[in-house]
């Protein structure tokens, strides 16, 4: 440490400050007869004692400082990752012993290391937390949560190098050797399972709708595949409350075999329904946890009568009716408003585009519409009438209008939870073609739901784009937007981006399923999932309204869940913005039923209900290491690969690479003399020895 004296005057004045002292304190005992004829020693003690006191206080009018400057020594930080997911685990294959010996190596290495460098540790999987963990339990393996956590946490410290423990293998997120670019260190990896493929027989994925309409078929996908039976027959099967419904023999027909297959079941029972599809074990396979997959359908019985009635016919007409031509469950009409001569009363869901129009205000048919409460998806555009529009009272008004229409793109609002966006939000919406929107200021009057925002020229609004009013905030039924015309675009860019139409077909699917259920005015609503992966966060979320249908949530709510084996769990809910939330964390699998309650007035209104929680066994699908992934992610960030029987060549590695180097950095403190204690304590033992001794002399 270096000490710097600083002043705001020259450090000369210090000579004349000490001749002062001097001069003041010889005068002082000079002239005092009482010390004539005292001894020379003891004199110039009491003289010595009364010159630093007075050297001391005057030194303070120099304003002096003192600036302190530390050299600290920062040694390089070595982040160990640990992979926790279940294929670490399944590649010991149930051999305990030789999860114990790996384990206990790893913890050598770590100890090892800690010797030159500070360690960090973390382990991943489908989260990342800030420890080392050997539980592999994790159902999934994303990179990405790792990366995003090294980049936060360690963003301004001396990171000497990363080293990455894993198979190799990812489910989820983007791929590794893409994040590490942004890494400024080398990346070293440790290959843990095993790269040779097994013989094993497997279910890839099965792929379903999660919703079935009751007396319909619906249709199942299911991957399968094996490596090493060629020549065999394998069963599959499909089961339900422990009930064969199918069974398929399928030949093996190559030592690498994969298979889709196609089956329809019926959907005759309404409510959540559990299937397991699965493929009968054989001798000789790796491992069974990859032969059953489970799906759960929720079976709903709610046909609807759905018409479009047009301004003029549109291409985005077309667009919507393909959306919609899948679920059999809608039958969907089409009328220009000029032809329209049925009642409207007779449909369960009207989507009006450009109506009202210039040409045609259909107020009779829109008051007809509010009497009989219908839902209504009204689609605006270029022919929109918006002075009419807004006369209707609808909860949305634009207002500055004046028949000008902008080019607006739609931005996703991540905050959305009125309905399931799972294929939405993982579509590009955001890049689409913009629609052809009305110019102006748009008021929401009621409280809405926005699923996407406008973007105009690349910046961000508070307008909404697409967004729908629940129904118990309107006397009329619910009410849903699209602010623009030209979605038609969208389903043809959705094509050219994904060879299909599933992302366009589900935004209008989940628009019109949600304005065309049944939902009846009620003062308690308790939303939550039908069906949870075993790794999902139970999560609920309810309103309950006043006698004045305002949101009120002073009451307690609280929420028993009961699993299949009639044991009960108790929750009481948090109180967020007017409604309520819980978070019931993780439950095992199976299926539940719940029974939310809250009281109000000595009234008791109970809502009750049921999901299933089914197993996610995605990390068992491949087991075969990815050693070329970890070779490359080393090598291209400058580092390289060891197996697990070379983590001390790693720890050399590691010593010998010349950009893995302590950084020095300098603190600098000022502090005032004024400021330190200490020397106001020798000013005082100074005076009162002066003190002291002069009383002992006999000077007082």
């Amino acid at each position: 440490m270096h000490t710097e004296i600083l002043s705001k005057y020259s450090l000369w004045y210090i000579i004349p400050i000490l001749l002062f002292s001097a001069l003041i304190s010889w005068f002082l005992y000079r002239k005092d007869e009482k010390f004539s004829e005292l001894e020379r020693i003891k004199l110039y003690t009491v003289i010595t004692l009364r010159f630093l006191s007075i050297f001391f206080i005057s030194l303070f009018l120099l304003s002096v400082v003192l600036r302190y400057i530390r050299i600290e020594i920062e040694r390089p930080i070595i982040i160990v990752a640990h992979d926790n997911s279940e294929s670490i685990k399944l590649a010991f294959d149930g051999n305990k012993q030789m999860e114990a010996e790996y384990i206990s190596l790893f913890n050598d290495f770590i100890l090892n290391i800690s010797k030159d460098f500070q360690v960090k540790t973390v382990s991943f999987g489908e989260k990342c937390v800030d420890s080392l963990s050997y539980s592999f339990n994790e159902k999934e393996t994303d990179f990405t949560q790792l990366f995003r956590t090294i980049e936060k946490q360690f963003i301004n410290y001396n990171v000497g190098a990363l080293v990455i423990a894993s198979d190799g293998i990812y489910n989820q997120g983007v791929s590794p050797t893409y994040l590490a670019k942004k890494l400024h260190y080398p990346v070293y990896t440790v290959a843990l399972g095993d790269s040779s493929r097994k013989r094993d027989i497997y279910i890839k994925d099965v792929l379903s709708n999660s919703i079935a309409f009751l007396g319909d078929e619906f249709p199942l996908e299911i991957q399968l595949g094996s490596f090493g039976f060629k020549g065999e027959d394998i069963t599959l099967r499909i089961l339900k409350n422990n009930k064969i419904l199918q069974e398929e023999k399928i030949k093996i027909s190559s030592t690498d075999f994969f298979k889709k297959l196609h089956i329809n079941l019926t959907a005759e029972r309404v409510g959540l329904q559990h299937y397991k599809i699965e493929i009968l074990s054989k001798n000789g396979e790796f491992t069974k946890a990859n032969n059953s997959k489970n799906i759960a359908i929720d079976v709903i019985d709610d046909k609807k009568k759905v018409l479009i009635l047009a301004n003029s016919v549109h291409p985005d007409i077309s667009a919507i009716r393909q959306a919609l031509k899948a679920n059999k469950n809608l039958f969907v009409e089409f009328y220009t408003i000029v032809k329209f001569k049925k009642n409207i009363e007779d449909y369960q869901l009207v989507i009006f585009h450009q109506l009202p129009s210039y040409r045609n205000a259909a107020k009779n048919l829109f008051s007809k519409l509010n009497k009989a409460k219908i839902p209504a998806l009204f689609i605006l555009g270029s022919q929109t009438n918006i002075r009419d529009l807004n006369i209707l009272n609808l909860g949305l008004k634009i207002q500055k209008n004046q028949r000008i229409t902008e080019l607006t793109e739609a931005k996703f609002n991540n905050q959305f939870n009125l309905f399931d966006t799972e294929h939405i939000k993982n579509s590009n919406f955001n890049d689409y073609p913009p629609l052809i929107s009305p110019f102006g200021e748009y008021i929401l009057n009621k409280k809405a739901d926005i699923l996407f925002y406008q973007q105009i020229k690349g910046i961000e609004t508070e307008k909404p784009l697409i967004f729908v009013f629940a129904e118990d905030n309107l006397s009329t039924g619910k009410l849903g937007f699209i602010c623009g015309e030209g979605i038609w675009k969208w389903r043809m860019n959705d094509y050219l981006e994904n060879e299909n139409h599933q992302q366009f077909d589900a935004l209008i699917d989940r628009i019109v399923h949600y304005l065309s259920l049944d939902i009846k005015k009620e003062r308690f609503i308790v939303r939550a999932k039908r069906i949870f992966n075993e790794n999902e966060l139970i999560r609920f979320r309810a309103d309950f309204y006043n006698k004045s249908y305002e949101l009120n949530n002073q009451a307690e709510l609280s929420l028993e869940i009961i699993n299949d084996n009639n044991e009960s769990l108790n929750y009481i809910f948090s109180r967020t913005n007017g409604a309520y939330e819980m978070n019931a964390g993780q439950l095992p699998v199976g299926k539940y039923t719940y029974k939310a309650q809250v009281t109000e007035d000595n009234k008791t209104y109970i809502k009750s209900g049921e999901f299933i929680v089914v197993p996610l066994n995605i990390e068992a699908v491949n087991i075969r290491a990815d050693y070329q992934m970890l070779y490359q992610l080393a090598t291209e960030n400058g580092g390289a690969m060891f197996m697990p029987n070379r983590l001390n060549q790693l720890i050399s590695e590691i010593k010998q690479n010349g950009n893995i180097k302590p950084v020095s950095f300098s603190t600098k403190d000022l502090i005032d003399l004024i400021e330190l204690k200490w020397l106001f304590f020798i000013m005082i033992t100074l005076l009162s020895t002066e003190w002291f001794l002069r009383k002992f002399f006999g000077g007082y």
